[in-house]
């Protein structure tokens, strides 16, 4: 829920735990929340939540995530 929150980290501290839980689970059961699961056999090992960029307010901001193509 931390990408989802406006101001991340300051509405993530108030909503820590269960409100978390309770908020994504109401995303999930209308369906505006969408991921995928990475099994090891039957057990879970990740998790990979996906959507819009207007659903992830906290990637709005200036570019963060930058990862330079390398050489190998």
């Amino acid at each position: 829920m931390h990408w989802r929150r406006e101001k991340g980290g300051q509405a993530w501290e108030k909503a820590k735990g269960e409100p978390n839980r309770r908020a994504f689970k109401k995303l999930i059961e209308s369906d505006q929340a969408h991921g995928m699961v990475a099994l090891d056999g039957d057990r879970p090992v990740g998790w990979c939540n996906f959507g819009r960029r207007t659903e992830f307010p906290v990637l709005s901001g200036p570019k963060r995530f930058f990862c330079p193509q390398r050489s190998v």
